[in-house]
């Protein structure tokens, strides 16, 4: 478990696994029916939605009581890995979706993908802001989704700063 300082307080950032199912559970439930919308698609919760397949691994941010306040899932597309991130409704806007997005930016370069890719609904404006400035860019759409897509091999100048 890595510490990381974020906006409100000290975070520990951990992979997760079936022993947190129910700080997932929690978690999930804390969750407003609009994030979740935006995220999961699904109002039912299910460990599915967090840990990924074999192939895949979960990263989530842990405030100090011990709670999980983000959650990034990586899975391997062969040369590029999907990213999906979620923050906890009322711990939004203040740094922990950057910090988990960093991470699997970080994570991906050093596993060896050449990219990251993702698919954001067209209607989640702050989904898109936050991975346009992590260096994502829209390259299509699928139906309600944008893909978006970023390479690991270089980091933009706000990451370097943070």
């Amino acid at each position: 478990m890595a510490d990381i300082a974020a906006a409100d307080g000290l975070l520990s950032l951990k992979e997760l696994d079936l022993a947190d199912e129910e700080a997932c559970r929690v978690f999930f439930g804390r969750l407003d029916a609009y994030d979740v919308r935006m995220r999961f698609a699904s109002l039912h919760f299910s460990m599915a939605l967090f840990l990924p397949p074999s192939c895949g691994i979960a990263f989530a941010a842990f405030d100090t009581a011990d709670e999980i306040v983000g959650v990034t899932n990586l899975a391997n597309l062969g040369a590029a890995a999907e990213v999906a991130l979620v923050v906890r409704s009322d711990r939004q806007r203040r740094g922990i979706g950057r910090l988990l997005l960093g991470q699997a930016i970080r994570w991906a370069g050093d596993q060896g993908f050449s990219h990251l890719v993702g698919y954001v609904l067209h209607e989640n404006r702050r989904m898109r802001a936050l991975a346009r400035t992590m260096g994502f860019r829209g390259v299509g759409t699928e139906g309600l989704l944008i893909e978006i897509m970023r390479p690991t091999s270089r980091t933009t100048r706000r990451e370097r700063l943070t």
